[in-house]
């Protein structure tokens, strides 16, 4: 039996975003069109949020609230693809524009991430593959990496990616 191609579904404005990641099935791919979204990704399924061809989406989080990163995956097998991602939030820890979580794998193609407060990359005992990101500008760090409670590694990869200017560390 031939497996069936993942859905994918066109999306236009951040309200749209937000609802089709609610009601995507793991597997599923959003593909963006260009503009600013204001959105806030939680990744709780695998699903891959891409630019459409020739589009350059913007998706963008400021908020007041603590904790809350732009994209915060929980789970194995999210990929993000095209995108430029910002994020502003007012939090002392956790201070992310991509908080990957213990247990969950990202894999980020030709990204554009910053962080106005904090930093780009924050990895707390989770996996992630960025390939030809630019992880610059951010308030902090550009990639904050770090093993799970227990004091394990789990494997971080960077290729041809740039990591520059960031007030922090590049990489901690």
């Amino acid at each position: 039996a031939e497996e069936a191609a993942p859905a994918v579904v066109s999306v236009a404005s951040g309200q749209e975003l937000e609802a089709a990641l609610a009601s995507a099935p793991a597997g599923a791919v959003l593909e963006l069109e260009g503009g600013e979204y204001r959105a806030r990704l939680v990744l709780s399924r695998s699903v891959t949020v891409r630019a459409a061809a020739g589009a350059s989406p913007v998706i963008e989080w400021v908020t007041k609230e603590p904790y809350q990163s732009v994209v915060d995956v929980g789970v194995r097998g999210c990929v993000l693809e095209g995108l430029t991602l910002r994020h502003s939030s007012k939090s002392v820890a956790q201070n992310y524009a991509i908080f990957v979580r213990e247990g969950a794998q990202l894999t980020m193609r030709r990204c554009a991430v910053s962080s106005a407060t904090g930093s780009g990359l924050g990895v707390e005992g989770g996996e992630a593959l960025l390939e030809g990101c630019d992880l610059s500008g951010s308030k902090a760090h550009g990639a904050a990496l770090y093993g799970d409670l227990l004091g394990g590694a789990a494997p971080v990869a960077l290729r041809n990616c740039r990591v520059e200017r960031n007030g922090g560390c590049d990489l901690s």
